[in-house]
């Protein structure tokens, strides 16, 4: 059994040097993947912060196969990121040894090669503490390993759940959720390990932890929501959807009532048409195109094809209405970081989500206008009010007020993680079994 050793009275005296951080994210800038980017907005809040960070991610070797983002945001990053690949192949002898000596068949040869690092630039400046970052939740497995290596408090960041087989619509799609019984068990004695668990909103943090004990050292930090400066405002009522609709990844996020709610709009309030377009920042989903132009609303209706961070956080800042669309789960447990990057640019947001769920526990702090994602009729009316709010130049009381916009700032929520780290004498005395 081994125990972290350093207390939180001791990670506060070292802040005058500067608290050194150790973050295993596998998914990292400059690959363009949603749970990269908010790992990138993180790190880059630590550096704001004073604190010195070392990144772990794997570029290459690993599926699926992602592309380069081009956003110029990311170059400070390259200077504290060490890329690991996942082997691809590894002799069978090793293999067995790594899988022996970590206890899993899974991206042994990565954690091996994580924990060796770790431990070599441990030996040249001691960090200070290390956190692992999902998805994949491979990342936790490294973070067990490396916080019982060298000693020092490990953090958890969850930013979805272990299996996603719950919220796949197809069969096919939940197959491919199946987990072996090594990776249940390792995924208990992760919850139960480490020091604190950070999840970015409270029903992914329940969803995550029933049926199990963990209760102490368990914290919501939402995720970091970034924003541009906006254009000249236009004239033109512009909807914005910001990411990959997903419509045939097995998650039912679909478009149609949207463009549904367009058609009502226009036969209502004609002069609409001219003024309005609603555009797809991402790469095309050819269903959604074709079931724009059967309505007659190619003309409306856009896409912008695969953009880069930074230019689809342009789009979010001159919309007028920024779109979130989830799928009809029973209840919703994900904060979308699309989200977080509308409120952040101060944008009235027009919400497809469960009744029950994340978004409409956000919507009752304004800023959110939240229906059903079947609900036709109540997407008319909210395009309606908001197109009207729109002419009559009052759109900005549909807007999140300061007071939401400030929780999902870079500044208060690296605050707030820090804070975890300094407002107690002790970090709990969580046993890492590395037995």
């Amino acid at each position: 059994m081994l125990r972290s050793t350093m207390s939180y009275s001791e990670l506060k005296g070292r802040e005058s040097e500067m608290m050194r951080a150790l973050i295993i994210s596998p998914f990292f800038p400059p690959r363009a993947d949603a749970e990269a980017f908010c790992g990138g907005k993180f790190v880059q809040g630590l550096l704001d912060e004073n604190v010195e960070p070392t990144v772990i991610c794997c570029h290459q070797n690993i599926t699926p196969a992602y592309r380069f983002d081009t956003s110029s945001c990311w170059k400070p990053l390259e200077s504290v990121t060490v890329d690991i690949p996942n082997p691809a192949q590894l002799p069978l002898a090793r293999r067995c040894w790594l899988g022996l000596r970590y206890q899993t068949t899974t991206w042994t040869g990565w954690t091996g090669a994580v924990v060796r690092t770790a431990r070599e630039l441990h030996l040249q400046r001691p960090f200070d503490f290390v956190v692992s970052r999902s998805n994949p939740w491979h990342a936790h497995l490294a973070g067990y390993w490396v916080a019982s290596e060298l000693r020092i408090p490990w953090i958890m960041n969850l930013n979805d759940p272990w299996d996603f087989s719950a919220f796949r619509s197809d069969r096919v799609s939940r197959s491919l959720e199946k987990h072996s019984l090594v990776d249940k068990l390792w995924r208990r004695r992760l919850l139960a390990r480490a020091n604190i668990i950070t999840f970015p909103c409270e029903r992914l943090r329940d969803y995550v932890l029933r049926g199990t004990r963990r209760r102490v050292g368990v914290h919501v930090i939402p995720h970091i929501g970034a924003a541009s400066k906006a254009s000249v405002g236009g004239s033109r009522f512009a909807i914005v959807h910001a990411g990959a609709m997903h419509r045939r990844q097995g998650t039912g996020r679909r478009a149609d009532t949207v463009i549904d709610g367009l058609a009502d709009l226009f036969k209502s309030r004609p002069t609409a048409r001219s003024r309005t377009r609603l555009v797809f920042v991402g790469a095309e989903d050819a269903g959604t195109m074709q079931y724009a132009a059967d309505l007659g609303l190619s003309e409306v209706v856009a896409c912008t094809g695969q953009v880069s961070y930074e230019a689809s956080l342009q789009y979010i800042a001159d919309a007028t209405v920024a779109l979130l669309i989830e799928a009809n789960f029973a209840t919703g447990i994900f904060l979308p970081s699309k989200l977080c990057d509308y409120i952040a640019a101060g944008k009235p947001v027009l919400a497809l989500s469960p009744a029950v769920g994340t978004v409409n526990d956000l919507a009752r702090d304004a800023g959110i206008i939240r229906v059903d994602p079947d609900d036709g009729r109540r997407v008319s009316e909210a395009l309606r009010t908001l197109f009207d709010a729109f002419v009559r130049g009052e759109l900005a009381a549909y807007a999140a007020p300061q007071s939401v916009r400030q929780r999902f700032e870079a500044g208060g929520v690296i605050t707030r993680f820090l804070e975890l780290l300094t407002s107690s004498k002790r970090i709990p005395q969580q046993h890492i079994d590395d037995s």
